[in-house]
């Protein structure tokens, strides 16, 4: 993302959580562009936590369209492995081959993002 379009990204941003009646908390490493968002929610609350599943959808679909990533330093995880093809495009099914290289056996991370359908190993 470029950081001249922060301070919109993070008004879309809050208006993600208000579009989804939750409550949203920005941070992280603003002067580089990279958004930490926090979702308070109550857990007990149905409503609510649909309400974040749909905000979490629009928040790294806005990341995409900004040219940002959904991932940062602390990895892709379960919840942003649908947004992989969108943000990496062919080289995801690249990523998959290096990772059948070095893990052949599958025992790094099982069940995280790999095998994505049609790559070796699926």
């Amino acid at each position: 993302m470029k950081l001249e379009r922060l301070p919109a990204v993070l008004r879309e941003m809050q208006a993600i959580a208000w579009r989804n009646g939750i409550g949203m908390v920005n941070f992280g490493h603003l002067g580089e562009g990279n958004i930490h968002s926090g979702l308070l929610v109550r857990m007990d609350d149905p409503e609510e936590l649909e309400g974040a599943r749909r905000a979490m959808d629009e928040a790294h679909r806005l990341a995409l369209r900004e040219g940002g990533s959904t991932a940062g330093e602390h990895g892709v995880g379960l919840a942003r492995a649908p947004y992989m093809a969108g943000e990496h495009g062919e080289s995801l099914r690249w990523m998959a081959e290096v990772k059948k290289a070095m893990d052949p056996r599958g025992i790094m991370n099982p069940g995280k993002i790999w095998p994505l359908p049609g790559t070796a190993g699926s």
